[in-house]
């Protein structure tokens, strides 16, 4: 009996984590590895360029399934996709294509 006492004891002071920190870390290192990625310059320029070229995509597609999407880890980590956009020097036209895609989608998915 005295065992388990000191088990609660020890527990006491236990503060559960936030189950969701580990998503949040992963989404945060794929943003990282994504802004990184669109500004690599390699010495194989073929191969950089198609970095590039996925980055970019990664971060003009309006992906709402896949979690580890750019609008999805926007919306966890509230980020405003905009400003992430803009400072990466995404023209306004492309922004403009970012927007009308967002509000055309049912309120649901937003």
């Amino acid at each position: 009996m005295k065992e388990d006492k000191a088990l609660f004891e020890a527990y006491e002071d236990f503060i559960p984590a936030d189950c969701a920190e580990s998503e949040k870390r992963l989404m945060i290192a794929v943003l990282c590895a994504a802004i990184h990625d669109i500004r690599e310059e390699d010495k194989n320029r073929q191969k950089s360029k198609q970095i590039r070229r996925d980055a970019r995509r990664f971060f003009l597609e309006n992906d709402s399934q896949y979690l580890f999407s750019f609008r999805n880890i926007c919306e966890q980590l509230n980020i405003p996709q905009e400003s992430i956009l803009t400072a990466l020097g995404f023209s306004d036209r492309e922004l403009l294509q970012i927007r009308e895609a967002l509000d055309s989608l049912p309120e649901k998915a937003k």
